[in-house]
């Protein structure tokens, strides 16, 4: 029997239908993930028009037809419209929304994963966290919801791999598309990386190249599976968890590098200690401080003089030592030499 139900969720997807209409794909709390018309919301006049656009959050009213449901009215909470004027940012919304629509199901309790994809948005918008960051959240806290990694540790070691469904060529082909493609974007960001001297767009080269392992192990899978060795599946899955799993670890760990100060290493201090002494002026080091700042370094160093040369030699000599730093590092951004007097 045909009813009208509401329901609070998201638009993952949306199509276009004919000359007028459009086919949306709802993540909603109490049905799942559903699919349903849009009548005349490619209008411009249509009061569906906008909340029929990807990444809406709200209220939806649904007719439940007897083989589909048509969208009678919406409430929406949330437009996301910050996302829609950054194509980065539409690109990773897209994908969270696509992973979402891919791993949920109609009538299954899709609450977790919904509440999930509602906060990445969010994150997405508030620019405070790295955007790979929020990827690599959002891709494990998915594995850890559906058990990828367990079900493949599971399978793997009870053995069962009778009921594994073999994969397509289409499958194939995708996999060896995304191994060319992101080790291609691998090479060329570092290139950029290494030109403008860049440890950002460096880790964003690592990051391609982590993509492109995931997808050989992908590859392996598949092939083995098509090849009558459907386990490797299991085994492919597995690798991939850990992958994802690493590449978020060394993600956060840089994140977390970038967002506090630290010194140099002892390497670093020891070739600054040197060039500072090279100075036959300068007696000894009292105190060297250094800090890191994204790839940039900043030096305190206090240096030890004669107690009996003028103000105006000791200034010569702190602006030479200066100097002689910000040429040997380049690295150095900024340097600040305090003179003491030695003490005999």
């Amino acid at each position: 029997m045909s009813q009208e139900i509401k329901v609070t969720g998201m638009v993952l997807q949306a199509g276009n239908i004919g000359e007028y209409d459009k086919r949306i794909v709802l993540l909603t709390k109490e049905r799942g993930r559903i699919s349903a018309f849009a009548r005349g919301a490619k209008k411009a006049t249509s009061q569906y028009a906008a909340a029929c656009q990807p990444f809406t959050f709200g209220e939806f009213s649904l007719y439940e037809g007897k083989n589909s449901f048509n969208l009678m009215w919406a409430g929406v909470e949330n437009y996301f419209d910050t996302l829609k004027k950054d194509l980065d940012l539409i690109y990773y919304a897209s994908y969270f929304c696509e992973l979402a629509s891919y791993l949920t199901r109609e009538n299954n309790d899709e609450l977790e994963i919904l509440k999930l994809l509602y906060q990445t948005l969010r994150a997405l918008e508030k620019k405070t966290i790295d955007i790979e960051l929020v990827r690599c959240i959002y891709e494990i806290k998915i594995l850890a919801l559906y058990g990828i990694g367990i079900e493949a540790f599971k399978t793997i070691l009870q053995g069962n791999s009778d009921n594994i469904q073999t994969p397509g060529v289409l499958a194939l082909i995708a996999a060896i598309i995304s191994i060319a493609s992101k080790e291609a974007m691998y090479w060329y960001t570092r290139y950029h990386a290494k030109r403008i001297d860049s440890s950002a767009l460096m880790a964003d080269a690592w990051h391609h190249r982590s993509d492109a392992f995931s997808s050989i192990g992908a590859l392996v899978g598949i092939a083995g599976s098509r090849l009558g060795f459907p386990i490797m599946d299991s085994i492919a899955s597995l690798v991939i968890f850990v992958f994802i799993v690493k590449a978020a670890s060394d993600i956060f760990k840089d994140a977390i590098d970038k967002m506090v100060d630290h010194s140099c290493d002892e390497e670093m201090e020891t070739q600054l200690r040197n060039c500072v002494m090279r100075n036959p002026n300068v007696h000894k080091i009292d105190v060297l401080r250094t800090r890191i700042f994204g790839n940039k370094i900043y030096v305190d160093v206090e240096i030890a003089l004669d107690g009996s040369i003028t103000l105006q030699d000791a200034h010569d000599v702190a602006e030479k030592v200066h100097n002689d730093i910000e040429k040997t590092f380049p690295k150095v951004k900024h340097i600040m030499v305090h003179v003491n007097p030695a003490k005999l």
